[in-house]
């Protein structure tokens, strides 16, 4: 304090605490939204590696150089395609690719031969 601090917070610290002093040193006041019910980003339907297999070669093909190149507005596209053609594993793709979880479209592009599992 003799710093020239006004306060301070001990590490490890909660993000609270740290609200708390500068709502206390800022004459800030808080307003908090009404909290949502978060939604599970999992796919509504599971899908298994063999379900990919259905789509076209160039389709798994260019999901998969987008997945690899973090590309997402070409993933994006891909799967538009996709989900024009396929009515139901194209959804779940979808929501996969606007979540960004390109580890569960690479584990399900990349092992097309093994056995099914839930992703």
């Amino acid at each position: 304090m003799a710093a020239g601090c006004d306060d301070f917070v001990r590490k490890p610290y909660r993000e609270a605490d740290i609200f708390r002093v500068m709502a206390e040193h800022l004459g800030l006041r808080y307003l908090y939204g009404k909290e949502e019910p978060q939604v599970s980003a999992a796919p509504e339907t599971a899908l298994h590696p063999r379900d990919l297999a259905l789509l076209p070669a160039d389709l798994r093909a260019a999901l998969l150089q987008a997945v690899l190149e973090l590309d997402t507005t070409r993933a994006q596209e891909v799967v538009e395609t996709i989900e024009r053609q396929d009515g139901v594993i194209g959804p779940v793709l979808r929501k996969l690719a606007e979540n960004l979880e390109y580890e569960r479209l690479l584990a399900l592009l990349e092992d097309n031969d093994s056995e099914p599992e839930d992703i």
